[in-house]
């Protein structure tokens, strides 16, 4: 039980760690949407404002304009409308600049080049610049002088990117753009962005502070119990080891003298119960030993002291030995005993006891839970991963998946009425698992309540004896 809750526990604990990334992730992601919505509302709000601002200059520059009309003519370069000029740069000196990089730009065409007008903020001197029209520079003003009206996120004559809004002014072949730097309208945005991860941040390094500290002190306690456990586990295997070797004596002499008074070797018992009395202590006796023999083995094992001998292995003959092993006790349940063994199969490197013994416990539970007149099926292959499996199928009553777990838990058996019918320890699926790892293969089991159940051993392709395999042992 200290084991099931220190697993309880981590696994607790990673699941909280989970959820803690999982709600970070979300709130990162809602933060992200929420601040990416409120800068996409600012930069739409921008661009009315700057069309407002354009439209208000082209206004201005018109009515000027307007008044020197005479004046007025498209060749910027001679510049005989000076006094046009000198009213408007008296009325663009007053709104040139807005913000921190914002500001109005005027510029006319002049054959292929966009000449800039009047002082600009970023200029490094006040003389007019000309830019080709053909240069992906000065995009919005471009496009004014092209007649047209509206927003852009484009490059401006510094090679910088702005939102800009253009207008074109009608009469004097010329263009208003009111711009602002990307970078400026991004700025607070970013800032609110990185204020949130680090928040979310800093939230996260404290949750999980805080859980290391909670759990902290329990999961040490609970490896304390684990050691604790596995000292007691290791002390109940050895004691288990050395009292099982010590019963087999007495059990083996109660079964022979029993065996000699039902054969009457001495002479004649007279009443004919005794025979019978002796027989059932005999039959008992052996039970008994089997049920120590189990013990024994799981003992071993789970001491780590059952070692392999390992052989080469026919599976062929080790099913036939399984099957003249549980060949009585099929008979006397009326059941039937069939092989189909795929032609060409290799042999195994394997403990042959151990495969034997596999295979007599999966074939006595198929006996033990079938229904008179079944068949029991045995079935081996090689697989195409290059391993081998050998599977035991009955039609019998079958398990449901708690009784599978009972069953290949230790010293339990699984909760079913039939079950108890059939005397034993309750370790035989257990061991046979255990004996599997050893090989490095596994044990599955498929068990359907009514319809029966099927057992599959599977051994790894390096227990394989193929003709490569002895070709390159044979070349070392």
């Amino acid at each position: 039980m200290r084991i099931d809750r220190r697993q309880d526990v981590m696994n607790q604990q990673k699941s909280t760690e989970f959820l803690t990334l999982v709600l970070v992730g979300a709130a990162l992601l809602i933060t992200g949407i929420w601040v990416w919505g409120l800068y996409q509302i600012n930069l739409e709000d921008q661009r009315a404002w700057l069309q407002r601002m354009a439209a208000s200059q082209v206004r201005v520059v018109e009515a000027v304009s307007g008044f020197d009309g005479d004046e007025i003519y498209d060749d910027v370069t001679g510049l005989p409308w000076h006094e046009t000029l000198t009213n408007i740069e008296t009325a663009y000196d007053k709104y040139a600049q807005f913000g921190e990089t914002g500001e109005f730009v005027w510029a006319q065409k002049s054959e292929d080049k966009i000449v800039f007008l009047f002082r600009r903020r970023f200029a490094e001197a006040d003389d007019p610049v000309a830019i080709p029209l053909d240069s992906n520079l000065a995009e919005p003003m471009r496009l004014a002088l092209q007649g047209q009206t509206g927003t852009v996120i484009g490059l401006d004559y510094r090679n910088v990117e702005v939102l800009a809004a253009y207008e074109p002014v009608s009469g004097v072949n010329a263009g208003i753009v009111a711009k602002v730097d990307m970078a400026e309208i991004r700025r607070p945005f970013f800032k609110v962005a990185l204020l949130g991860g680090l928040s979310t941040l800093v939230v996260i390094l404290f949750g999980a502070f805080i859980t290391q500290r909670i759990n902290a002190p329990t999961i040490d306690a609970l490896n304390r119990a684990k050691d604790a456990a596995d000292r007691a586990n290791k002390a109940k295997s050895q004691f288990l080891a050395g009292i099982s070797h010590d019963l087999r004596t007495p059990l083996n002499a109660i079964q022979g003298f029993a065996q000699m008074i039902e054969g009457e070797t001495l002479g004649p018992v007279g009443d004919a119960r005794y025979r019978e009395y002796a027989k059932d202590i005999h039959d008992s006796g052996k039970l008994l030993v089997r049920m120590i023999d189990d013990i024994l083995d799981l003992s071993k094992v789970e001491a780590g002291k059952y070692k392999l001998s390992e052989t080469t292995v026919d599976p062929s003959e080790v099913i036939q030995r399984a099957f003249n092993m549980t060949a009585i006790m099929a008979k006397s349940a009326n059941l039937t005993l069939t092989a189909d063994l795929q032609s060409g199969l290799p042999k195994l490197r394997a403990d042959e006891i151990s495969v034997i013994q596999i295979l007599n416990n999966l074939l006595s539970n198929a006996v033990k839970f079938s229904k008179p007149g079944a068949a029991i099926k045995v079935s081996a292959e090689r697989l195409d991963a290059g391993g081998m499996s050998i599977r035991v199928a009955d039609t019998g009553i079958g398990m449901s998946h708690r009784d599978l777990v009972l069953g290949l838990n230790p010293y339990e058996q699984a909760d079913i009425e039939h079950s108890r019918r059939h005397e034993g320890t309750g370790l035989g699926l257990h061991i046979c698992q255990k004996l599997m790892a050893l090989h490095g293969g596994d044990l599955d089991i498929d068990s359907t309540v009514g319809h029966g159940t099927t057992v599959t051993i599977t051994f790894p392709p390096e227990r394989l004896i193929t003709a490569s395999s002895e070709q390159a042992a044979a070349t070392v």
